[in-house]
């Protein structure tokens, strides 16, 4: 059984991992803004849960939630990060808002090193990293500029961390899902642009959820994978369906 801390896990591909998780075996615990979407999602899990809610713009709230992990399980296993935020409309660059900008940087990258600075400590040797990035950090996103570079930051981050944490067999990586059936895609598109982007996908369909969670679980015991972007996004990149 290992011990797995997850943020954002209070919906989509959180909630989905969280499963995944605690189906193989593993003890989980669950941070999220949303205190009562996570006291739900953990209520429906079986085994071992607890859910601490915390915002991770908020290094206390953050340090809470490790601080209860490691009360209740001494250590740590692996550390999957999958809070984050789309802020739309989106719109060209020079139209693009400092309070937009300030908030996909605060909550998708310092979010992330906020979360990371108070786990690592925690982690056991040997143990593993995994962040969310997007394809959005690997093709243009035209419009959706500072969201690109917010999610192109996790991957340099995994990148770097995972030749800073090697010497402790800690291995970090990152997955760049596309467009996924989630609350937030359906926050940032229409409809009618999600129909077409599960017409145009080499697949003929959106991204669930648990595509994306299964790449978690990969990710966390793939022990000679180190510092990879992974695409989980049916081949949309592959084709340039974007």
């Amino acid at each position: 059984m290992a011990v797995v801390l997850l943020t954002g896990a209070a919906s989509g591909i959180g909630a989905a991992t969280a499963r995944a998780f605690a189906a193989a075996g593993d003890a989980v615990v669950l941070g999220d803004v949303d205190a009562a979407r996570l006291r739900a999602v953990a209520a429906s899990i079986a085994g071992d849960v607890l859910a601490v809610p915390a915002d991770v713009r908020d290094q206390a709230a953050v340090a809470g939630l490790v601080q209860a992990a490691v009360g209740r399980h001494g250590g740590l296993d692996f550390v999957c990060t999958i809070a984050g935020v789309f802020v739309g409309p989106e719109r060209p660059l020079e139209q693009t808002d400092d309070d937009v900008v300030d908030r996909l940087l605060d909550v998708n990258v310092k979010g992330v090193i906020r979360v990371l600075r108070a786990a690592i400590p925690h982690v056991r040797d040997g143990g593993a990293i995994v962040l969310t990035s997007s394809i959005s950090g690997l093709v243009a996103h035209p419009g959706g500029v500072a969201y690109a570079a917010s999610k192109t930051a996790q991957i340099g981050l995994a990148r770097s961390l995972a030749a800073e944490l090697a010497p402790r067999r800690i291995r970090v990586n990152v997955i760049c899902p596309g467009t996924i059936d989630t609350p937030m895609a359906h926050t940032a598109h229409t409809p009618e642009q999600l129909r077409g982007f599960a017409a145009d996908n080499p697949l003929g369909r959106l991204g669930t959820p648990e595509d994306v969670a299964g790449a978690f679980v990969f990710l966390a015991r793939a022990g000679y994978v180190n510092g990879m972007a992974l695409r989980v996004d049916g081949g949309d990149c592959l084709l340039g369906a974007l």
